[in-house]
């Protein structure tokens, strides 16, 4: 993460969430300014710290090879924020996620962060599909 993040690393704080999922890597940064804020992606393995490069604007370590496979960073939309109150515990919880324009909404589970129930609400289909979603207690 130092390397890919650069400088930024030393000066800047951040925090970070890889999670693998198959022969990918969920990444969400959050960072010192809006624009990093909840920035969340996917990627193969090969292009983990280029697409963190990319994505938070540092310059490369090296010239990638052209037509290198990886899921493109793409800018953040504007963040969507679901409020729910968890069927178990009965604690207030926001699902937050980036919406895209005109996108419909589809049920996803959902755990809640103070009792881990499982909970199904409507997000936006891009999130929910890629599970680039996450709770927040309220």
């Amino acid at each position: 993460m130092r390397q890919a993040l650069g400088s930024r690393a030393v000066t800047e704080t951040w925090t970070v969430s890889l999670v693998r999922i198959g022969n990918q890597w969920s990444v969400t940064l959050d960072g010192p300014e809006p624009r990093f804020r909840n920035l969340s992606f996917a990627t193969e393995q090969d292009r983990l710290g280029a697409a963190i490069r990319e994505a938070v604007g540092a310059p490369p370590a090296a010239k990638a090879a052209a037509g290198s496979a990886g899921t493109p960073v793409a800018s953040p939309g504007a963040e969507a924020r679901v409020p729910h109150v968890c069927e178990r515990c009965q604690q207030p919880f926001v699902v937050a996620y980036e919406s895209r324009p005109d996108e419909t909404r589809v049920l996803a589970a959902v755990a809640c962060p103070h009792c881990w129930e499982i909970n199904h609400l409507e997000i936006g289909e891009w999130a929910a599909a890629g599970r680039d979603y996450r709770a927040e207690k309220a």
